[in-house]
């Protein structure tokens, strides 16, 4: 019965995993006046980083949303004539499961993630003044699962945050040990 306990508890650990790529963004189209920009973005900020993969705490769940912005744009920041611009980019979280049925929690977040990206956009010294009247929207949220993050980058993960060199021994062991001495003391 112990055993049949343990593996359940186990089991229940390993599966409800949840791998989010967090405190990061990725941005899928960038105009001005129409002409396409993406060619001037780091390629860091076109894909996803594995240095952002988190695992979401229990009772949580990773959702993915997209936020399309748009702001009028000067090329200098001396420049009095403004083009219109345009950006969209895909952001996850962790959040509690259920989030995405108010959407009171959709404008929330996307108010914090104007204000982010103002504070951003004007703390670096390349892009102070270009963007004015910056307006965003967001996107419903949609709880991605097992797709929020790729098979390689959960590897990863694994390697750097689940695997303890010294000991030689995996963290999700060290848990079942740590369970099993529990129950049988």
């Amino acid at each position: 019965m112990i055993l049949a306990v343990l593996l359940s508890t186990v089991l229940t650990v390993v599966t409800s995993m949840n791998y989010c790529y967090t405190d990061t963004s990725v941005m899928n189209t960038f105009t001005v006046a129409g002409d396409d920009k993406m060619a001037e973005i780091d390629e860091k900020d076109k894909s996803w980083q594995t240095s952002a993969v988190k695992m979401c705490p229990a009772n949580t769940v990773c959702y993915q949303y997209d936020v399309s912005v748009t702001a009028d744009v000067k090329e200098t920041a001396t420049a009095t004539t403004t083009y219109p611009g345009a950006m969209t980019f895909t952001s996850q979280g962790c959040f509690q499961s259920g989030f995405e049925t108010d959407s009171s929690n959709t404008d929330q977040l996307c108010t914090v993630w104007k204000e982010e990206m103002i504070k951003a956009l004007n703390a670096d010294p390349e892009m102070a003044g270009l963007f004015s009247n910056l307006e965003n929207q967001c996107s419903a949220f949609s709880a991605c699962g097992a797709t929020c993050v790729s098979e390689a980058d959960i590897e990863a993960y694994k390697e750097k945050y689940e695997y303890n060199a010294a000991t030689g021994v995996q963290t999700l062991s060290a848990a079942f040990l740590l369970a099993l001495s529990y129950l049988l003391y």
